[in-house]
């Protein structure tokens, strides 16, 4: 028996192409290039990075292990997908950026 989750993932958001912006591999190579790191077809990805669906677990776990690699970062889910408004960080603080938005240069500083 299927039992759905209690919270819509359809009201998810993603801040994925904001991210994707912010890495130079991404920037450069786009979605391809995260398929391939992230070892999942390139039509899943680009679903992710559009919003569309509700990703399973594996695919935002294999998609945020990539980003962690090309970013030498800890990358969490809730920095690529969640409720709109609701992000654990923004794009800039998740990869270290050093103020390309206003804030996110406080925001750095601050180590969030």
């Amino acid at each position: 028996m299927h039992t759905a989750h209690p919270e819509n993932s359809a009201d998810l958001s993603s801040q994925l192409p904001l991210l994707l912006a912010h890495i130079p591999r991404y920037r450069r190579r786009g979605i391809a290039a995260l398929a391939r790191d992230a070892a999942l077809p390139k039509a899943t990805v680009n679903r992710l990075v559009r919003g569309i669906g509700s990703p399973s677990y594996i695919t935002v776990l294999r998609v945020t292990d990539a980003l962690c690699r090309a970013t030498r970062r800890e990358v969490n889910p809730r920095d690529l997908l969640d409720h709109p408004g609701e992000f654990l960080r923004s794009a800039c603080a998740a990869v270290g950026c050093a103020g390309c938005v206003p804030n996110a240069r406080s925001a750095a500083t601050r180590g969030q």
